[in-house]
């Protein structure tokens, strides 16, 4: 008895251990980004129009790392997985994101879940893929997920990952800095969560000093409660706000991991998810939405999907995250959802073509 003692004592020692090394060794190696950084080209492609401007046609897409296409489910969502099926469908997934985009003709594209070489979607590059189908567009890489190995689930980890945002811009662009946004867990859990940022291209406007600022962003997700949200709200609501008051067009794009205004649970009609899996969704507040501002989303066309199980639609919850914030000076001509069935991302695209006004 004294032996299997001592054999129980030496492995569960040795377990600490190597957990205490592995928290150590994810502390030293946490990703920890800049306030503010200013972005250098992700590849050297070279912009092909230039201003002044009257007008910006947007495109923004949250592709789910080409790994959450309509037969998968997500393991914080209520389903099982936590990467992708296989490699062949990511390669597959992302020719079809590929001929997505490359069938739109928009000024900017603004992409969140992009994916650097990573365990979750077979060291695919995903960044260098995109980028490289558009050889006339400026582009940059704002990193906001980047952890050497996340555990969870213990069964089949996530593992290695690294992942942005990606901005493609065929208009000459002035300056790309990332900014981080407030709100993190607690740690250690923070170590492996993700750094959420935006990324704000500023494009010279007219000549008396009235700039275009597009912003690219991808809120929290999983904070119950929405905390972490409410406090990017705030720090965005408080940035775009000044801009504005000096005058500057201000879009701000992509997921915003909450209910647009006048979007409700039920509006894409009924649904079988179990509730405690939507234990994530909140509504962008009623008060937050500065004076005059406009949201630009279409109300026909969801553009997420609950991930609990694979997509049949009556089933999933759906509803609306994805779209655009426009500054009072700017004029909304058009905006148009993608109904792409959820076939190779858990989200849907939208775009939007802007005007200023009195042009």
């Amino acid at each position: 008895m004294k032996k299997i003692v001592k054999i129980a004592i030496i492995i569960i020692s040795s377990l600490a251990g190597l957990f205490v090394l592995f928290i150590g060794v994810s502390t030293v190696t946490e990703f920890r980004p800049q306030l503010a950084e200013t972005l250098l080209p992700f590849s050297p492609n070279s912009c092909t129009s230039r201003g002044p401007l009257e007008s910006l046609t947007l495109f923004t897409w949250n592709i789910g790392y080409a790994g959450l296409d309509a037969q998968a489910d997500f393991i914080l969502d209520g389903g099982t997985k936590s990467i992708a099926a296989s490699k062949d469908t990511v390669e597959q997934n992302m020719k079809a994101i590929q001929n997505v985009l490359s069938g739109v003709d928009a000024d900017l594209f603004l992409l969140q879940e992009v994916d650097r070489p990573s365990h979750r979607s077979y060291s695919i590059d995903e960044a260098k893929i995109i980028t490289e189908n558009f050889p006339g567009y400026c582009n940059w890489f704002a990193k906001n997920f980047h952890v050497l190995f996340v555990p969870f689930p213990v069964s089949d980890p996530i593992g290695q990952v690294q992942s942005g945002l990606i901005s493609l811009s065929r208009i000459n662009v002035e300056s790309s800095t990332r900014f981080s946004l407030p709100g993190e867990y607690g740690w250690p859990i923070k170590l492996f969560h993700l750094k959420r940022c935006m990324n704000v291209l500023r494009i010279p406007g007219e000549e008396n000093g009235k700039d275009w600022y597009v912003i690219n962003l991808h809120l929290s997700a999983y904070d119950t409660g929405g905390t972490l949200r409410a406090k990017q709200l705030n720090f965005i609501k408080a940035y775009i706000t000044e801009l504005y008051r000096v005058g500057h067009y201000v879009i701000v794009g992509g997921d915003w991991n909450s209910l647009f205004p006048g979007v409700d649970k039920t509006t894409f009609g009924p649904y079988t998810t179990e509730e405690k899996d939507l234990y994530w969704v909140q509504k962008i507040p009623a008060s937050w939405t500065p004076p005059e501002w406009q949201w630009a989303f279409d109300p026909a066309t969801p553009t997420c999907r609950s991930l609990e199980a694979p997509y049949e639609k009556g089933k999933n919850f759906t509803t609306i995250i994805d779209g655009f914030l426009v500054s009072p000076n700017l004029e909304i001509q058009e905006v148009k959802g993608f109904d792409l069935g959820f076939r190779h991302s858990d989200h849907n695209p939208v775009r939007l073509q802007v005007i200023i006004k009195g042009k």
